[in-house]
């Protein structure tokens, strides 16, 4: 299965790092992923920038995850 051509092994290595974060940190790193979406949004890289966006979708699970706050 590949999630807009992000296999599933990038998925796992993505969560596996993204958990390892602190809550500060993954969200700066959440800032970080918009500004390249939005830049490549910009270029009308919409591929690209529809990948950070699933990215950021799961990075923001996980934080919200750690925080006890994801209902589920």
């Amino acid at each position: 299965h590949r999630e807009h051509g992000v296999s599933r092994a990038k998925v796992a290595e993505e969560i596996i790092e993204y958990s390892r974060m602190s809550t500060e940190h993954g969200m700066k790193k959440v800032k970080q992923l918009e500004q390249k979406m939005y830049e490549h949004a910009k270029n009308l890289e919409f591929e690209n920038a529809a990948k950070i966006r699933d990215e950021i979708v799961r990075l923001k699970d996980i934080i919200l995850g750690k925080q006890g706050t994801k209902v589920g």
